[in-house]
């Protein structure tokens, strides 16, 4: 599988299963985060592809052999999730793909894109606004969480992930579409070497702080989403001979953002207060989607 498109969450009193799909959703993967460990961030993924009927069996033997004792207080707290029978429970019928995991003073929380919506096409690549996102609490606890976490927790929540947040599964939204190109075709230019799994251009990254959790377990990126803030728009422009594209990308570094009454100038590592790269791009509609063969033409 070379991308997760689509996952489900389930859980049990100790452990979470996350279980992910590609875009045709026959070919399957897992992770298996810990719950009993409350300051450390424990996961495993199986280097196994599953199919959909490995996947039933999975969470039978999973759900059967899971001891059913959660307390009334666990019970309640979880009461949005769905039984599955036995210690099984959905906690998230279907998601988008992970977005990180964060920890303040006790225990870590799962950070997912829970709902997105497609805003526009750069050849063959679709690109995603960001909606819904869900937050989900990992350690298995019957006690409420202390005041200060909670405080914490609602601060973290005041961050608004549905506004101008976008990501897409196979284009790399924060480089430009010439180095895109170059990077599908192996070109060294620049004395850069772009490879097909290209890294992306991390100031442009908001989510970055938040995928370390998962890259320090060694999770492979085909997981997680990298978000990129700022704005896209797109038009369509139809002539007598042919059919254009106009797209707009704008996107927004997150080295030294804020509001103007805070953020001015430059930091001390120079990067510029709300540094915004915008690019124009036109695709040639009628033409192929491909970067390889279409007609594409960028400026930033």
């Amino acid at each position: 599988m070379d991308r997760v498109y689509s996952l489900s969450v389930y859980e049990t009193p100790t452990h979470f299963y996350i279980i992910g799909s590609d875009a045709t959703e026959s070919i399957f993967r897992t992770l298996k985060i810990d719950r009993i460990t409350q300051n450390e961030f424990i996961v495993g993924e199986p280097n196994h592809d599953y199919s959909k009927a490995d996947i039933g069996e999975l969470l039978a033997t999973v759900s059967s052999s899971s001891i059913v004792t959660p307390t009334e207080k666990w019970g309640r707290k979880r009461n949005s999730t769905v039984s599955t029978g036995g210690g099984l429970l959905r906690t998230l019928e279907k998601a988008c793909g992970l977005i990180g995991a964060v920890r303040f003073l006790h225990g870590y929380y799962l950070l997912l894109v829970s709902k997105a919506k497609q805003i526009c096409q750069i050849g063959n690549h679709s690109i995603f606004k960001v909606e819904d996102v869900s937050m989900i609490y990992l350690p298995s606890t019957s006690t409420p969480l202390p005041p200060e976490e909670q405080r914490y927790a609602k601060l973290f929540q005041t961050v608004d992930f549905t506004t101008n947040f976008y990501f897409s599964y196979t284009y790399k939204l924060s480089r430009t579409l010439q180095e895109n190109s170059l990077a599908e075709k192996g070109i060294n230019w620049n004395k850069n070497n772009y490879k097909f799994n290209m890294k992306s251009e991390q100031k442009f990254v908001w989510n970055d702080f938040l995928l370390e959790p998962f890259r320090k377990s060694r999770v492979n990126r085909k997981w997680y989403l990298e978000l990129v803030h700022g704005y896209i728009g797109h038009q369509l422009v139809e002539l007598p001979c042919a059919k254009f594209d106009l797209i707009l990308l704008a996107r927004r570094s997150a080295e030294f953002a804020g509001t103007r009454f805070l953020k001015r100038g430059t930091n001390y590592k120079g990067a510029v207060a709300n540094d915004v790269e915008t690019e124009q791009i036109v695709w040639e509609v009628s033409n192929s989607g491909s970067l390889n063969s279409g007609k594409f033409s960028a400026f930033v």
